[in-house]
């Protein structure tokens, strides 16, 4: 126990050290929310997979293949595949690069009442995927370390909002690199010991592949009880949705070559973690082991009590927490202070003490949300349920060259908002997750569509874009 502690500790206290190393370095909110776009391809494929690749993607992963075959892997890969439209897209996205947020983008297309709705909804969103990260780390600790769980959140949060407050965008890539390779090294391992662990001499690895080719086969026989839950999720996944710091990670590319390189290389290296992740309730399920789905990684670790596994595994959910919780920290504190402040406060002073101060404050209110007993795709779900119905689609449009009126849009939004509040309020005719995934699809399709209509049908007129790529 006394060592895991001490692995962990050590873990912590350098990604505290390497955060706060950069945090003297910043005089303005642009170089906060970018770093003066020096970065390279090998760093913004690094902060991208370690953004994405989620304690509670991790979580998700494990008990979905677990308790329902390889078939919500396939669901989950839709991730991977939307980095692969957006790495062919990238050629559209010249205009976008240097803007500090997605609300900056829009405004400067659409004005400002279009820019704050969009930080707003943005900074919203954000906070329910800081819970998901925070609320995993504390479970993990609670079961794995017997440690108090509330104490645990808030360790790890203040960690994580010290280093991303000081350190801006540069810290937050920095420590990304850093729990990249660590998971990216640990996670490895941990599959490969659990294989040794479960398989025997009348067990192969070519078994355990057919067993997953079957159950991947089935998915496409219309028939199969889950087929239309799958095809939902994994259209809900591979749909673009554009999150704040997903496009700050377009925003701090130096080209748009280098988006579309970056973006394209992460998506497989996602799929791959996420493929390396789900070995492990693959091979359970395979071997028949029956043990709720909360309670795979505690039966793995009585199945290999070596000193220090525990505390390496619990530094491999970290390590997928804290990389997910400082790039939303970062890209919510940039909405805050660039896109809501500096709007309705024209005379602000001294952003980045606004911008910490937001930070602080933010991760006080993950903290509390991350207390609330919900299941974790149902938190994620409710995140994106308001920014992507509102922002997603007349950002999508601005990619392909469609630019309509603030009117237009504005009226896009409030449908997009209307329908996302009614679809909520509608009883439950299927699964509840999968219930509340068309909802959100369904809001973005109207949002697209009443701009669509209405820019044509009232002749709105032609505005010139700035640039032939915005």
């Amino acid at each position: 126990m006394i060592f895991d502690i001490i692995i962990i500790a050590g873990f912590l206290l350098f990604n505290l050290f390497v955060g706060l190393s950069y945090g003297q370095k910043i005089t303005n909110i642009k170089d906060y929310a970018l770093g003066n776009n020096q970065f390279s391809t090998g760093q913004l494929i690094s902060t991208i997979v370690a953004t994405t690749a989620s304690s509670s993607a991790f979580f998700l992963i494990m008990s979905g293949v677990y308790t329902q075959g390889a078939v919500f892997l396939l669901a989950i890969m839709g991730t991977g595949v939307s980095y692969f439209i957006i790495s062919s897209l990238s050629s559209r996205m010249k205009g976008f690069l240097g803007k500090n947020s997605i609300a900056e983008a829009l405004g400067d297309l659409y004005g400002n009442k279009v820019r704050v709705i969009t930080a707003v909804a943005g900074t919203i969103g954000t906070a329910g995927f800081v819970a998901v990260q925070l609320k995993a780390c504390g479970s993990v600790f609670s079961s794995f370390l017997h440690l108090s769980h509330y104490n645990i959140i808030i360790i790890i949060a203040a960690i994580t909002i010290v280093y991303a407050a000081f350190g801006g965008i540069r810290a937050v890539i920095l420590t990304d690199i850093l729990q990249f390779i660590t998971f990216g090294a640990i996670v490895p391992i941990i599959g490969f010991v659990i294989w040794n662990q479960f398989t025997d001499e009348d067990f192969t690895f070519f078994q355990a592949l057919n067993e997953v080719q079957g159950s991947v086969a089935t998915l496409f026989d219309s028939s199969h009880p889950r087929f239309l839950e799958i095809l939902v999720m994994f259209a809900y996944f591979a749909t673009p949705g554009f999150g704040a710091p997903v496009f700050q990670r377009v925003a701090i590319a130096s080209s748009v070559d280098q988006v579309k390189k970056a973006f394209f290389i992460s998506g497989i290296l996602l799929i791959l973690v996420q493929i390396i992740i789900a070995l492990v309730p693959l091979l359970m399920s395979t071997m028949n082991v029956n043990v709720p789905k909360d309670e795979i990684l505690d039966y793995v670790l009585n199945q290999n009590n070596f000193v220090g596994f525990r505390g390496i595994l619990v530094v491999a959910v970290i390590a997928f927490a804290m990389s997910t919780a400082d790039s939303y920290f970062n890209s919510a504190s940039v909405l805050f202070t660039n896109d809501i402040c500096k709007v309705l406060l024209k005379n602000l002073k001294n952003e980045i003490l606004v911008t910490r101060v937001f930070v602080v404050c933010f991760g006080t209110f993950a903290i509390i949300l991350s207390l609330i007993k919900t299941d974790l795709i149902s938190i994620i779900v409710l995140a994106n349920s308001f920014y992507y119905p509102l922002v997603s689609p007349p950002f999508l449009l601005a990619v392909f060259g469609f630019h309509s009126s603030t009117k237009c849009i504005l009226g896009g939004m409030a449908v997009g908002f209307t329908v996302t509040v009614i679809w909520k309020i509608l009883p439950e005719f299927m699964g509840g997750v999968t219930q509340k995934m068309i909802g959100v699809l369904f809001a973005m399709s109207c949002n697209a569509l009443f701009v669509l209509v209405s820019h044509y049908f009232f002749k709105q007129p032609k505005v010139e874009l700035q640039e032939a790529n915005y």
